[in-house]
């Protein structure tokens, strides 16, 4: 009986193990990540006069605990983002990564984010990591960042992460 017993609990802890990502520090990262793997799409955004806005990313992994997200841009003459600016201003890509710190935050007005480092590739920013968040719910994709550029303030957590998102600002999932 004790046998039997013995390798039901061991079974069912290999099972929970299993279902948690393993007993590795890795496996939260691994399984925090897979939520955001596919490709994201904006709507039109109106970005000014004349200049709307329309994004994408493609989200990876890569190694044990970053996403690699390669970003595109198109910028358009119309609200419908069917007349593409040319020249210059047809847009842009770069490529942005998300390195997990590891840890989670409950969001102002609910939900739950991943805390991560962003690292841009622009150049006024290049070499330097801002403190993020990504948050998806309902095949949506959220993104904050603390902007160097403006002072702390109650939008930041822990005087470093931000706690809240933008519920109109997101992308949505068009693949995996």
């Amino acid at each position: 009986m004790l046998n039997n017993k013995s390798t039901l609990i061991a079974l069912l802890s290999a099972a929970v193990l299993t279902a948690c990502g393993g007993g590795g520090g890795d496996g939260t990262a691994v399984d925090a990540r897979t939520k955001y793997v596919g490709t994201w799409t904006s709507g039109c955004d109106n970005d000014g006069p004349n200049f709307y806005v329309k994004s994408s990313i493609t989200l990876r992994t890569q190694g044990a605990a970053d996403l690699v997200g390669d970003y595109s841009e198109k910028n358009y003459n119309d609200s419908n983002c069917t007349d593409q600016k040319t020249g210059e201003w047809a847009g842009d890509s770069w490529t942005n990564t998300y390195s997990f710190v590891g840890s989670t935050q409950n969001l102002d007005g609910g939900g739950v984010a991943d805390k991560v480092r962003m690292t841009l590739p622009d150049d006024e920013y290049a070499g330097q990591t801002f403190a993020a968040i990504l948050y998806t719910a309902d095949n949506k994709l959220w993104t904050k960042y603390n902007d160097p550029d403006i002072p702390d303030s109650n939008e930041n957590l822990d005087g470093e992460f931000p706690k809240a998102i933008d519920p109109d600002n997101h992308m949505t999932k068009v693949s995996n």
